[in-house]
């Protein structure tokens, strides 16, 4: 797998729903086939951004 953003960010210390919204806003300027790196700290981070992306056009 290549190692590869076109885009990251980087929500440590974050709670929800911060790390979302940030995502969501990156995702939003970025074009198709775009890839983005989120680190987060927040746990419920990995689930909120899964069902996000999985309801959502990204």
């Amino acid at each position: 797998m290549s190692s590869h953003f076109d885009t990251e960010i980087d929500t440590s210390g974050l709670n929800c729903p911060l790390p979302l919204l940030k995502a969501k806003k990156a995702l939003s300027t970025m074009q198709a086939g775009q890839r983005l790196r989120l680190i987060a700290t927040d746990r419920a981070a990995f689930i909120d951004i899964l069902v996000y992306c999985e309801i959502s056009v990204h």
